[in-house]
């Protein structure tokens, strides 16, 4: 039993048309590993990207239930906004790793400091208070 070739391309239509939208949104598994490379990227610079995760698995959810066009809004908005926090990434390290460092050397010099003025404040004060004493 042989098809035409009517038959064969109405099949093969037929078919193509019941493929889940998944198959048409190929290549989401690079888009999303690079997107989440990118996102570990800013994360480690010290930007709070838990809302850019959330609809990270917001989209992933949509490709597993099979709305196309939300995953690709979701993952163009999500690729624009990290695109612009690339930007803002090394300005925030840089002021994060300044103020680590200024808090450590503050509480690092803390007891230095201590040894020296404390003898000379507590010598200030017990002169201040008996600058009125009078010695017979």
């Amino acid at each position: 039993m042989s098809l035409s070739s009517a038959k064969l391309s109405v099949l093969i239509t037929l078919a193509l048309l019941t493929i889940n939208p998944i198959m048409i949104c190929d290549g989401i598994d690079d888009v999303v590993g690079g997107l989440i490379s990118e996102l570990n990227y800013l994360r480690g610079r010290g930007l709070d990207i838990s809302n850019l995760t959330a609809r990270l698995s917001e989209a992933v959810k949509a490709y597993y239930s099979g709305d196309v066009n939300l995953t690709l809004k979701l993952v163009g908005d999500v690729r624009s906004e990290v695109s612009m926090l690339k930007d803002v990434a090394e300005v925030t390290y840089l002021r994060l790793t300044i103020a680590k460092y200024v808090t450590i050397a503050s509480l690092l010099s803390t007891p230095i400091i201590t040894y020296f003025l404390l003898p000379t404040v507590y010598a200030y004060i017990w002169y201040y208070l008996r600058r009125r004493w009078v010695v017979r």
